[in-house]
């Protein structure tokens, strides 16, 4: 079997398939198919980091100043208007930066 490289330049040109992406959000652990990926070493296993090892998710407090509107907006699913505020800088942060 031949290895097919490509970049995230060419992942972003990919078409979106609905259907597809329904199909995955429904699988369960079990349904994914592992059998073309090698099994893992002790020595993997052993060195392998955990995501909040990995990645600094340390939050920082800040001050902003924002709109009323905007405010209201932030606290209308009383979900917590900081987590959506950091929610949705992390959205275009991740859309910027690909």
């Amino acid at each position: 079997m031949a290895m097919i490289q490509k970049t995230i330049d060419d992942i972003k040109k990919m078409p979106i398939n609905q259907q597809e992406i329904k199909k995955l959000a429904n699988m369960t652990d079990d349904d994914i198919d592992y059998s073309d990926m090698p099994q893992w070493t002790e020595q993997q296993i052993a060195n392998a980091k955990k995501g909040s090892e990995v990645f600094d998710f340390i939050n920082n407090k800040v001050t902003i100043q924002l709109d009323n509107d905007i405010m209201a907006w932030l606290q209308q699913d009383k979900t917590g208007y900081q987590n959506r505020i950091n929610n949705l800088l992390r959205q275009q942060m991740m859309a910027e930066i690909g």
